[in-house]
């Protein structure tokens, strides 16, 4: 038939079949790029925020070799579940990775400190969000099997890169501390609450000098 194309549902599959390996490769490669600048700004240390990228990009791989022994192949609900794979595993490396860095001492020492103050919080969080997607194992729906078998591998690889592998290269090959001693960090924590806690009575009599001027213009 002269001027007509073949149209139909699965051809928009098939579309989107054609480049999924480019756009997961986009898409998670964006993500670690995003999460490189933002971890070196707020974690203060370039080597830590190094590793901490590492640990996330070790990560994710093992997601991906996982799923792949899981059944599971590359679609657009994988793909989802690799961007969001790299989110939730920046959680536990950077936040172990700034904890290291706020305490004092040998590196040993250093790394004890920093998983007995982050590591409770880390895990409890990761079982948390474990036992809120378990029930997503049950369901019959293919799409919801994907999304428990990505993000059950997912909480797990990023406990062990985050509060086994990070703690063992920061054990051997971690920057020096910001503080000096426990006790100098805890001056200036002490510091910086009494500077917040003298803001509110300023704020509050500024606030209140305002009121008294409003009142007077207004008589």
């Amino acid at each position: 038939i002269p001027n007509s194309f073949a149209h139909g549902g699965p051809f928009v599959f098939f579309e989107l079949n054609a480049g999924i390996r480019r756009n997961a490769i986009l898409l998670v490669g964006v993500s670690l790029l995003v999460v490189a600048v933002v971890a070196t700004l707020l974690i203060g240390n370039p080597l830590v925020a190094f590793l901490v990228l590492v640990a996330i990009a070790f990560s994710t791989t093992v997601v991906l070799g996982v799923i792949y022994f899981w059944d599971v192949s590359l679609n657009s609900v994988s793909i989802i579940n690799l961007s969001i794979a790299v989110g939730l595993t920046v959680d536990a490396s950077a936040h172990f990775g700034r904890s290291f860095l706020d305490h004092a001492g040998a590196r040993k020492e250093r790394v004890k400190l920093a998983l007995g103050d982050i590591g409770p919080a880390v895990v409890h969080g990761s079982v948390s969000t474990i036992l809120a997607i378990v029930f997503l194992a049950l369901s019959s729906s293919f799409i919801f099997q994907i999304f428990f078998r990505c993000l059950f591998t997912v909480l797990l690889s990023s406990l062990l890169h985050g509060l086994v592998f990070l703690p063992a290269i920061l054990s051997f090959a971690g920057p020096p501390a910001f503080y000096v001693s426990e006790e100098e960090r805890v001056e200036e924590e002490h510091g910086m609450l009494e500077k917040v806690l003298n803001l509110k009575p300023v704020v509050n009599a500024e606030s209140a000098e305002d009121g008294r001027s409003e009142e007077l213009s207004d008589d």
